[in-house]
């Protein structure tokens, strides 16, 4: 049997196809789609309305903010793309560095004017303590040689914290609750708590759009934590 011969222009066709399917993938990786001059002028004005806005918080004298120190929970809802580096800082301090990200502070006065700079990104409020048991118990998370676990019993608490006198899930509640002497600690023992995304919970009702979007200061705050765990 004669064998078949294929004709050059399909032999020339799979050399130019080999190369360009090895690729695909990185191709598609790297691929960010086209930039419209619409788009740089919105993130310009985005970028403008940062500076601006901190520029004017950070001009407000610390007397205006209370100096009595309270525990307040801080969730971060909003995560634009452009942020000038003010604010990214601000976060990072604050330890909100991903969306729906949730930490305890002890707010001082210092605090409360950062927290004005950034509210427009996050919710805070007054936690009670069902909340900050929940919280910890349900999303409750400690970091190991960089990677995150699960806080599941008290042997981890009572190795990192017993020198502190805390031993156990009551004691780790109690001292964040409570703001005791050991509040820094206690705080930096635990990984930001990782919420559920709100907006998830629309097909079932249980938030509406001006609670999604409604940031700053929220005397609700704990009936919020309560949908998002």
């Amino acid at each position: 049997m004669a064998p078949q011969i294929i004709p050059s222009v399909v032999l020339a066709k799979r050399q130019i196809k080999q190369p360009l399917n090895k690729n695909k993938k990185q191709v598609n990786k790297n691929y960010r789609g086209f930039i419209t001059p619409e788009s740089l002028v919105k993130k310009n004005r985005q970028r403008a309305f940062y500076r601006q806005r901190y520029k004017s918080k950070i001009r407000v004298k610390n007397s205006k903010f209370s100096d009595k120190k309270k525990l307040a929970l801080l969730i971060r809802t909003k995560s634009p793309r452009v942020l000038t580096q003010n604010y990214r800082t601000i976060l990072k301090n604050f330890n909100l560095t991903q969306k729906f990200s949730a930490v305890f502070v002890c707010l001082t006065q210092k605090q409360r004017k950062d927290l004005s700079v950034v509210d427009d990104l996050i919710v805070y409020g007054i936690p009670d303590l069902q909340t900050v048991q929940e919280l910890i118990l349900r999303r409750g998370r400690y970091d190991d040689n960089g990677q995150g676990k699960v806080l599941s019993n008290n042997a981890v608490i009572e190795q990192r914290l017993g020198s502190k006198g805390l031993i156990c899930m009551e004691d780790l509640i109690h001292e964040i609750y409570t703001m005791g002497k050991n509040f820094e600690t206690a705080r930096n023992f635990l990984m930001p708590f990782q919420l559920t995304d709100p907006t998830s919970q629309l097909k079932n009702k249980m938030f509406n759009d001006d609670e999604v979007g409604k940031t700053g200061f929220r005397k609700d705050i704990n009936e919020l934590v309560k949908k998002m765990i």
